[in-house]
């Protein structure tokens, strides 16, 4: 067996070696990994490997970067089509960018539904990749995606499409935050 960080062989493990399954999570691509402290196992047909975890920021990052490479992507009222890949309404949108940036899958795709996701946070607080809800809780109607610097990527109305929004021009009522 081998510890890999991305694709470099850190060091090897031994045969026999325990390890603590926190939870079973699906990569990007969509294969099933086990979570253990500090990394990931997954496996094939020629290897074991533990890989070193990601740091939140650099999660972060990998949802800020997969949601700006959607601006200009289409706003949809369309069952079918508001989950993406190339066009969303705001809850599918967020749905989307978590789900593949991250494989991770957040509790349903309506506002409301996804303002159970992860820990409320202060406005005054705010993180790259926290969730930005507008509306009372219970019968929230927008949610975006706070990119850092007061700048939040949401997919907007029918009209405007997936884009960047000052939030000083558009204050969220309350965030929650994904990514401890």
């Amino acid at each position: 067996f081998a510890i890999y960080h991305l694709t470099n062989i850190v060091k090897k493990v031994p045969a026999g070696t325990v390890y603590k399954v926190e939870k079973i999570q699906y990569s990007t691509s969509g294969y099933p990994r086990f979570k253990v402290a500090g990394g990931f196992i997954s496996a094939n047909k020629s290897i074991v490997a533990v890989y070193k975890e990601s740091s939140n920021t650099e999660k972060a990052n990998k949802v800020v970067a997969l949601a700006k490479t959607k601006i200009g992507d289409p706003y949809t009222q369309s069952a079918s089509g508001r989950l993406g890949p190339n066009s969303f309404d705001c809850s599918g949108f967020v749905y989307y960018v978590y789900k593949t940036a991250l494989g991770i899958v957040l509790p349903g795709t309506t506002t409301t539904t996804e303002e159970s996701a992860g820990k409320e946070v202060s406005l005054n607080t705010l993180k790259p990749g926290d969730l930005l809800f507008y509306g009372t809780r219970g019968n929230t109607y927008h949610v975006g995606i706070y990119e850092g610097n007061g700048i939040m990527v949401h997919a907007a109305t029918p009209e405007e499409g997936v884009k960047e929004t000052a939030i000083k021009y558009y204050e969220p009522s309350f965030a929650r935050r994904i990514l401890n």
